[in-house]
């Protein structure tokens, strides 16, 4: 882009340059045209040569306009086909971030899945150890009862 300025400047100097060329074809001409007789075709002669090189010298910048004009077109079409490759690679990308994104979203509800299926397990396991418990717990409060009874009762025989 920097060079497509430089040349459109490059274009706009030249413009410049022509039109001061012809402006100072037009004040010569404008001089010659006050001088007398011999001088006057002799200036002709000259204002005619310098004309003839100054539109060679146009020609010529037209020339180098139309190349830099075709050049900038080039580099257009360089810079849209670089466009195009990196957004093709951007969507590439893109793609490959969203696959990566929906694989670890299936590993996590994997995970989440194994985890609450083993966390289940675990709660019918401290369930059933939380029965047994009760039902031990109740074994021994009964065996402590019948002790305390027959304790009771071994007292009173005593007595």
């Amino acid at each position: 882009r920097a060079e497509l300025r430089l040349r459109d400047q490059d274009i706009s100097e030249l413009t410049s340059q022509v039109a001061a060329l012809k402006a100072e074809i037009d004040r010569t001409h404008r001089g010659r045209m006050d001088d007398l007789g011999s001088i006057q075709s002799r200036a002709n002669l000259d204002v005619d040569k310098v004309q003839q090189s100054r539109r060679d010298e146009v020609d010529a910048l037209r020339a180098e306009i139309v190349t830099l004009r075709a050049g900038n077109t080039e580099l257009e079409t360089g810079l849209h086909s670089q466009i195009h490759a990196l957004n093709t690679d951007l969507r590439g990308v893109k793609f490959a971030k969203e696959e990566q994104v929906s694989d670890l979203k299936t590993e996590i509800e994997n995970v989440s899945f194994a985890r609450a299926k083993e966390n289940a397990a675990l709660r019918q396991d401290l369930d059933r150890i939380n029965i047994v418990r009760r039902e031990e717990k109740d074994v021994i409060r009964n065996e402590l009862m019948l002790l305390k009874k027959a304790k009771r009762d071994e007292v009173l025989a005593l007595e």
